[in-house]
């Protein structure tokens, strides 16, 4: 694949009954087990954010505009990662989707899901900076300065339809990937910036921090 070329894309796969069916298997997968232990600070060492997810803990089953955080969470799930890594304050995803919704950017107005919109309000609400781009080089630079990056991501080992996952560090043209959609692998892994994050870019990142 050329690098900025999207991925093909099949719109005759129903990726909210295919989502729905992942939250199933999911939720049934990880409900009842505890999250990882929150370590709080900065971001020095990209293991010591919390490894959310958006199947799993109290809020996998709450219901926002009545689609589940499992079904649809994975931005506001993203948003908390980055929450809690920069400000040291543990922020859950259901702090975020409750945000969110309150201010219609969350499984609102026949949105499934959310937006950078979203991400960005949640940011500044507890406190941080934010900012949409479509620089490849200003997100690697965000990276090296220790920001968070919220990326929607279309046609991955993450998921096959739009997901957003969460980037911290940067580190031989890679960067530490948390992932919404899964704990551990392909989740919670390095994977190259320039080479595959980014040419599965869906729309604009945002930068937090």
């Amino acid at each position: 694949m050329a690098l900025f070329e999207r991925p093909s894309y099949d719109s005759s796969i129903n990726h909210i009954d295919r989502r729905k069916a992942d939250a199933r298997s999911y939720y049934d997968q990880f409900k009842g087990r505890a999250l990882d232990s929150f370590t709080g600070g900065k971001i020095g060492n990209v293991e010591s954010s919390p490894n959310y997810c958006q199947w799993q803990g109290t809020w996998a089953q709450m219901r926002f505009g009545g689609h589940t955080v499992a079904n649809t969470g994975c931005g506001p799930t993203t948003a908390a990662i980055a929450i809690t890594a920069l400000t040291g304050k543990q922020v859950t995803p259901d702090q975020t989707c409750q945000y969110a919704y309150s201010k219609g950017l969350y499984n609102s107005g026949g949105m499934y899901g959310c937006g950078s919109a979203a991400i960005e309000a949640c940011a500044k609400n507890w406190g941080l900076n934010a900012k949409s781009t479509n620089s490849i080089d200003e997100v690697e630079q965000a990276l090296k300065d220790g920001k968070v990056v919220a990326a929607p991501l279309i046609g991955t080992v993450f998921y096959s339809g739009s997901h957003y996952v969460c980037l911290l560090g940067y580190q031989n043209g890679n960067t530490f990937v948390r992932d919404p959609n899964h704990p551990t692998s392909p989740g919670s892994q390095w994977h190259s910036l320039r080479n595959y994050i980014w040419p599965h870019k869906n729309f604009n990142f945002t930068i937090i921090g």
